[in-house]
Parts: structure tokens; C-alpha cells; sequence
């Protein structure tokens, strides 16, 4: 008898909807602040993808939406972390970085990727 009043209690409407909103980068304050390496730790020979092909493929990938801090130096995990962390008390720290990209190899022809991804919107 339970079973049956709690299957029918199922048919009842209990919340409205929401209304339809369609998600987009729209949505974001721009820029987006990231950090980027600006060559891959490990180059992969000439089925190398560069960390700008990367970037280029970003959703609203335009220099208005992105604001692109290009990392030359960091060539291990350790360095990179500590500039990405020293980046969230570089003035104006908003909007808050959504993310940062360490393209450690990228190799087109065996299609495998290495990326060390920081996703934290306080950094």
C-alpha cells in the first residue's frame, strides 16, 4: 500500500521550472585571466601542438575575452605552480583567475596530451 501512495505521489507536481537559459562564456566577466606556458616542457618533434594552437581553441578564444599571461621560463611543475600562484596578488585580482594551463607535451601524431590544469577561480 506504501509502494503504491509513494509511486503516485511522483505524478504530482510538487516545484515550478525554471525558466531556459542557455549557458555561455557570455556569461563570465572578460577578460579571463589565465596563465599559460609559452613552449611545451616536453617538445614533441615537428607532430608537436604549441600551447598557442591551445589557447586558439579556447571557447570565445579572442583577445578581448582572455587575457593571457605567457610563461617562458617555468620548465617543471614546482615553478609553474609558484607563478601561478604568485599571479593572484598582481593587481587588479578581479575577476578572479578561472584557470591555468602547463602544456607539458603535446604530441598530434600519437594524439596524446600532457597538461597539468589549475582550476581555481580565487587563484
Amino acid at each position: 500500500m506504501m509502494v503504491l501512495l509513494g509511486s503516485a505521489s511522483t505524478l504530482l507536481n510538487w516545484f515550478t521550472n525554471s525558466p531556459f537559459r542557455t549557458l555561455s562564456t557570455d556569461l563570465y566577466p572578460s577578460p579571463q585571466r589565465i596563465v599559460m606556458n609559452e613552449f611545451n616542457v616536453l617538445e614533441s618533434g615537428s607532430s608537436n601542438v604549441s600551447p598557442q594552437i591551445f589557447f586558439e581553441n579556447l571557447p570565445s578564444a579572442t583577445p578581448d575575452f582572455w587575457d593571457v599571461t605567457w610563461d617562458s621560463e617555468s620548465s617543471n611543475f614546482t615553478n609553474f605552480y609558484d607563478l601561478v600562484n604568485d599571479q593572484r596578488a598582481i593587481a587588479p585580482t578581479l575577476p578572479y583567475r578561472y584557470g591555468s594551463y602547463q602544456i607539458f607535451k603535446a604530441d598530434n601524431d600519437t594524439k596524446q596530451f600532457y597538461i597539468n590544469s589549475y582550476i581555481n577561480i580565487t587563484s
